[in-house]
């Protein structure tokens, strides 16, 4: 509900006082965001939501209402997870590094499919952002490469499964990483009215026989 300046909300046992216009609404937690100097009483207790905040009614606690994001870097070197106030933008961390390969930014799926716009997109909730790999070179890697006689397969290592940019569907991987050996499976969701017509595995930018 909208509650004008001074206005009141009783909320089981709470009598929340606002100090300013605002929307009251409930996280899906269960948890309440409150605008900074909003009053809080029950059972005689007075409490004071400081900027940013949340109240919690089932025990009676006041806090920053913040989410965290963790950053899985992929097979990349780590990037420490972050606490952000709900509703506000994260500010980017340093990227990951990577033998052989180019850091391409974080995405929200595992697969890398939409970007995380850190000047445009607001946390909401807890998330996990992915790193988007591209190999570098046309040797080693994690993704193969081409060294000596025309191979260009990586023996030992292990490869990074990603998928470019896709229009009129969406394409997943499972898993994003393997080994030689391991069995990937790859799943095409095109949009209404489309089909899939074809479907092209590269290593190191070569088609896979």
């Amino acid at each position: 509900m909208t509650v004008p300046g001074g206005g009141k909300v009783q909320v089981g046992d709470s009598t929340i006082t606002l100090p300013s216009g605002s929307t009251v609404k409930p996280n899906p937690d269960g948890s309440i965001p409150l605008p900074g100097g909003t009053k809080v009483e029950r059972d005689g207790q007075e409490i004071i939501i400081p900027d940013g905040g949340v109240y919690h009614p089932e025990d009676d606690t006041a806090a920053k209402d913040v989410c965290t994001i963790t950053f899985d870097s992929q097979g990349g070197s780590a990037v420490s997870s972050v606490t952000v106030t709900r509703g506000e933008k994260a500010r980017k961390p340093g990227n990951p590094v990577r033998s052989g390969y180019t850091f391409g930014g974080w995405y929200k799926e595992r697969g890398c499919t939409t970007a995380w716009n850190f000047d445009a997109d607001a946390v909401t909730g807890n998330i996990t952002l992915y790193a988007k790999w591209t190999a570098v070179g046309s040797s080693g890697g994690n993704s193969g490469g081409n060294s000596g006689g025309g191979g260009w397969y990586n023996l030992s290592g292990t490869y990074s499964v990603t998928i470019p940019d896709t229009a009129h569907g969406e394409v997943t991987v499972s898993p994003t990483g393997a080994s030689r050996g391991t069995t990937v499976t790859i799943t095409a969701f095109p949009k209404e009215g489309y089909r899939q017509e074809s479907l092209k595995v590269l290593a190191a930018e070569r088609l896979c026989p």
